[in-house]
């Protein structure tokens, strides 16, 4: 099994299996995980060597050995081929043959990598909530509750030149947290943001931005590589704005990408206001920024609705370096506006929340680059391995620009063996499944490797169509258990023996030894007469007793006559 499945672009893809080794318990294996991407020219499957990986496992039982390997997603969406083989295991495996096993997952070209550094609080929890739920985006999260180094299994993590990593989120940590995993992190970072164009936020904090007097030591951000890139200019330390604050977007980013939480600009403009309203979705607080940096464009302000507090940004953004984005956010109490519908009665008792996600995952696509993709055709099979007879299911449909299911598509498919070529003329059309998706199935009757194509209408940011999109599934062969494993049961064959002919239930058998055994017990030992002419009850031989027939059909024919001379003489007939 592949999770998850669907993978998103750059994501980790952990590849799960159970490995068999009856009669092989206690022996080591070294496993070979393999990547391939389908080449349209050629018609092959083409290895990704970055993304191989061999590693050594134990087998401790007869059945059920967990195998488990990490790898990537490729860089680029479509279909992969992923293949697990035994490539050095015990000289006792006599059936070499079963050793391999594939599968085939989706890669989706939506998918976002974050890495988000914190310390545990109610915003970090809410913002879990809100994007590590989405399967476009691999939520990767880091809490940094101290000074002290990072535990030995978060040391990867923290690698952000070889995790692929497309945002890089800073909540309430200092630079000296960051010292602490690697000297070197926030150098990296800027580098990845400069150079490789991977968007940052920093959010408010009392370690954030500035720092707070009496929480922060040092500086704070002020003097860190990290301070060149944020959209304003680092203040001093300054106290926390302790107040009743409500974002205030400006006239001229309410329809920005980040600022629309509806698509209608009169509603929302509305949501914004009612946001404000009331105390239990306001901000309690903020940080202070600094000042805004030449060409950097404010979103919003933060102003105190009970206490009289002067308007100081509150979400700032600029495009710097390689075309990275950046944003700088004083909030860091979001996580309130998830009340907004909660009380009693209300229409959308889920409306904050879905409000709340919409927010932070806009925030992510636009920092990644991803707030107008491609229009897309999709379709997805599953399960994605399956036996002969078995039966896999098709759901497909077409994705707008942000990601979302257009409703109720217009979608046709074909199933095909992999050499076959796809034509459209011959696809069957789409049933409507759950919430008027499109699906379709399938049931294979032949082993193989199988592709289901389908087709609809999408268009792409630059106005051309996209039409199809293909999904792959393996097919293998029904069988028994037996034929899944044919060794022999050398312990059950010795019970059977033990058991018909009283023999010792620990001796070993060999073949060796065979032709003595069978000179022995068989050869040697003359059979033993038995009875010539067994004597039958009853004799049913014409020759045997040549009274019996005639004696039954006699008395058949009396039997019958008796019973019909009684019933004429009842009236019965």
């Amino acid at each position: 099994a592949a999770v998850p499945s669907p993978v998103a672009v750059k994501a980790d893809l952990t590849i799960k299996a159970q490995l068999k080794a009856t009669g092989l318990e206690n022996s080591r294996v070294k496993i070979r995980l393999s990547v391939s991407k389908r080449n349209s020219s050629t018609q092959t499957w083409d290895d990704i060597p970055d993304l191989e990986r061999t590693e050594d496992f134990f087998l401790r039982k007869a059945t059920g050995n967990e195998i488990e390997i990490v790898t990537k997603a490729p860089e680029k969406p479509g279909q992969i081929r992923v293949t697990l083989e035994i490539k050095e295991g015990p000289a006792e495996d006599r059936i070499p043959g079963n050793n391999k096993i594939q599968t085939f997952v989706p890669v989706t070209k939506e998918g976002v990598r974050i890495l988000v550094i914190d310390r545990l609080r109610q915003e970090l929890k809410f913002l879990r909530y809100a994007i590590a739920t989405d399967k476009r985006f691999d939520f990767v999260e880091l809490i940094r509750q101290t000074d002290d180094p990072p535990a030995a299994g978060e040391s990867r993590k923290f690698d952000v030149f070889n995790e692929a990593y497309d945002v890089i989120i800073l909540g309430d940590v200092s630079p000296a947290r960051l010292s602490s995993i690697d000297p070197k992190l926030a150098e990296n970072i800027a580098k990845l943001v400069t150079e490789k164009g991977v968007g940052l936020m920093m959010l408010g904090g009392l370690d954030s931005f500035g720092g707070t007097p009496g929480a922060t030591q040092g500086d704070g951000w002020k003097n860190s590589p990290i301070a060149g890139l944020l959209p304003v200019l680092i203040a001093d330390k300054t106290a926390q704005v302790d107040a009743d604050v409500e974002i205030r977007p400006l006239p001229d980013a309410f329809n920005s990408y980040i600022m629309k939480l509806d698509p209608d600009s009169d509603k929302n403009k509305k949501i914004w206001e009612q946001l404000g309203e009331s105390a239990a979705t306001r901000l309690g607080g903020y940080t202070v920024l600094g000042t805004p940096k030449q060409g950097a464009k404010v979103y919003a302000m933060g102003r105190g609705r009970v206490k009289a507090v002067d308007e100081l940004p509150l979400l700032v953004g600029q495009t710097i370096g390689n075309n990275a984005r950046v944003l700088a956010f004083g909030g860091d109490q979001t996580w309130k506006w998830v009340n907004l519908g909660s009380e009693e009665g209300a229409a959308d008792p889920e409306l904050g929340t879905k409000l709340h996600a919409r927010f932070w995952k806009q925030i992510v696509l636009w920092l990644a680059h991803q707030d107008e993709v491609a229009g897309s055709v999709y379709v997805n099979a599953t399960p994605t391995r399956l036996a002969v007879n078995g039966k896999t299911i098709f759901d497909m449909g077409i994705k707008d620009k942000h990601g979302d299911d257009v409703p109720n598509p217009k979608m046709k498919y074909q199933v095909l063996k992999a050499n076959e070529t796809a034509d459209e003329k011959l696809a069957k059309p789409a049933e409507r499944g759950e919430k008027g998706k499109a699906r379709g199935e399938f049931s294979p009757k032949e082993p193989g490797e199988y592709r289901v194509v389908a087709w609809g209408d999408a268009k792409d940011i630059d106005g051309s169509e996209v039409r199809e999109a293909e999904a792959w599934f393996d097919v293998y062969p029904e069988v028994s258990g037996e034929l899944l494993d044919p060794s022999a049961k050398d312990g059950f064959l010795l019970g059977l023996e033990y058991h018909s002919r009283g023999t010792s239930a620990d001796v070993v058998r060999k073949a060796d030894k065979l032709p003595a055994f069978l000179q022995e017990e068989f050869l040697d030992k003359p059979l033993k007469q038995t009875n010539v002419a067994p004597k039958k009850y009853p004799d049913w031989r014409r020759d045997g007793n040549n009274w019996f027939l005639p004696l039954v059909l006699v008395s058949f024919v009396v039997i019958i006559g008796l019973e019909w001379g009684l019933r004429r003489v009842w009236g019965m007939v």
